[in-house]
């Protein structure tokens, strides 16, 4: 999920950091966390990567945060909002389903060995994967929950070799915005968000790969998912409770997207369990 996870909500919700300083500490903070963790990841498991699909999600991603970065422009709440109901549904409804399928073992059966996105699956993929880019340029992460669950459900990819490549692609858009923000608006970095990026750096350069080697070797599906539902979970009722329901508008959007998603997963619930009722003669 990356560090962005943890950073934006702490730094909107508790320290009170304005938005765009928010996103792009997080950026900053992820340059350098989710580089560590890539080059362990390429040191460890490069032969199980896939350039090409790489190329691919960096490519419409960096568009996608383009696109959000100079072209759209929404209220602080609303980002926020928007941020918070789709990570729960994301990390909580979503991976909820997955994990259903999982220990119905309908899901990964035969999971191919490396992930590889094919012309025909690009025009599902493009617009997910932009639509990340463009989560990225607001809040400082989010394509890699994107992509995750993209691979996940459309391609049934094994779970620790999607992750290894969400990482990598993190780092590679977290670069991307973090040089954005050098070179395109220099001083636009205030003060204190450097003080808090030095302080995090030392953090995140030992935890970032360490936690990258404890989700693929030590942690089980069950306790990593525990850990994701609680944290997502805490997320959205602490949002909720600060951000959304400040506005009537907000609270009708959050609870609309929430509203539509419960739907999708209970639909997405309801057809693997007749699926896996079926007796084949």
């Amino acid at each position: 999920m990356g560090s962005g996870a943890i950073a934006y909500p702490v730094l909107v919700l508790i320290i009170n950091v304005a938005s765009n300083d928010a996103r792009t500490m997080t950026l900053m903070i992820q340059s350098v966390g989710m580089s560590c963790a890539s080059y362990r990841i390429f040191y460890e498991n490069h032969q199980n990567l896939c350039a090409k699909s790489l190329l691919y999600m960096s490519f419409f991603g960096i568009i996608g945060f383009n696109i959000g970065f100079y072209l759209i422009k929404l209220p602080s709440s609303l980002v926020q909002t928007l941020y918070f109901t789709i990570t729960f549904i994301l990390g909580v409804l979503i991976q909820a389903y997955i994990n259903f399928r999982s220990q119905q073992s309908l899901y990964c059966i035969d999971c191919p060995p490396s992930i590889s996105i094919e012309p025909k699956q690009l025009p599902l993929f493009i617009p997910i994967t932009i639509i990340g880019g463009i989560l990225v340029s607001m809040v400082g992460t989010g394509i890699d929950v994107f992509v995750y669950m993209y691979l996940r459900l459309a391609k049934r990819t094994d779970e620790h070799l999607t992750t290894n490549h969400t990482v990598v692609l993190m780092a590679c858009i977290s670069l991307f915005g973090f040089y954005n923000a050098l070179v395109i608006q220099p001083f636009s970095i205030p003060g204190r968000i450097w003080n808090y990026w030095l302080c995090s750096v030392p953090i995140v350069l030992v935890f970032a790969p360490l936690g990258n080697y404890v989700t693929n070797k030590w942690l089980t599906r069950s306790s990593l998912n525990k850990y994701i539902y609680v944290l997502e979970t805490f997320q959205y009722i602490a949002g909720f409770i600060i951000t959304i329901s400040k506005t009537a508008n907000n609270i009708i959007i959050s609870t609309s997207l929430l509203g539509g998603g419960i739907l999708a997963v209970l639909t997405l619930f309801f057809r693997a369990r007749r699926a896996s009722t079926v007796v084949i003669p």
